[in-house]
């Protein structure tokens, strides 16, 4: 206990230099677990994301909140879509060319320093949540994908939408080589949040533990793991 509370007033101080000090306001309904100082200090930024998301998707997504059917979005990680995430999407498009609409996010604008990005990503998450959510016709089927830090935000999106939608809707949560600490403080949120959320049908995660990232190369305890480090089509992979 007396460790948490040190690491507690060192994330504190750490996010105070890092960022102008937000209104102190609490997340309502949030699917991250936050520990007290971390409330306190980023809350209100955090919410500001999670509006600022839900009004930017309104706007400018290609689909419509309340479409039904399947529904499936891709979190790439802090440094943004890239040619690979978008040849993701196109797989997963051709996959199931009937499988509903596939939504790629770019949160970089929202990403503040590298102490915040999980904080900020779960947000991202939740914001997504609540635009899909905010529909008349619900989804039949949601699958979460998150790469990297953008896990934080597949899994904030995943645990968001089984908490809503009716019992028996399909939730799938994929990472690909998550990242799992959030913060500093806390380098086991990974391992104890991911995949756990109530109502999640089906979590995976994809780890190479040659991956020189820390906190990505173990596997965690609430998903089906498929360790890829030694699969042959790595060799080809640029």
């Amino acid at each position: 206990m007396f460790q948490r509370r040190w690491r507690d007033r060192i994330v504190c101080a750490l996010a105070a230099l890092a960022l102008p000090r937000p209104s102190r306001c609490i997340l309502s309904a949030s699917s991250m677990d936050l520990s007290p100082a971390a409330k306190f200090f980023l809350s209100g930024r955090l919410a500001k994301i999670r509006t600022e998301v839900g009004r930017s998707l309104s706007a400018s997504s290609r689909t419509a909140a309340g479409g039904g059917g399947r529904f499936t979005i891709i979190f790439p990680g802090a440094g943004g879509p890239d040619v690979l995430t978008k040849e993701l999407r196109s797989a997963v498009l051709a996959q199931n060319p009937d499988g509903g609409p596939v939504e790629e996010i770019d949160w970089t604008r929202h990403r503040g320093s590298p102490i915040t990005a999980g904080f900020d990503s779960g947000a991202v998450g939740e914001g997504c949540a609540d635009w899909l959510l905010s529909g008349k016709k619900k989804p039949d089927a949601v699958h979460g994908i998150g790469i990297s830090v953008g896990a934080f935000a597949a899994d904030a999106f995943v645990r968001r939408c089984a908490e809503e939608l009716p019992a028996g809707t399909h939730v799938h949560l994929t990472l690909l080589d998550p990242f799992c600490g959030l913060g500093i403080a806390d380098p086991g949120y990974g391992e104890r949040r991911f995949g756990g959320g109530r109502g999640v049908s089906y979590a995976e995660q994809y780890l190479n533990t040659d991956d020189p990232v820390p906190f990505t190369n173990d596997a965690l305890g609430r998903c089906v793991v498929y360790d890829v480090t030694g699969a042959e089509e790595r060799g080809g992979f640029v």
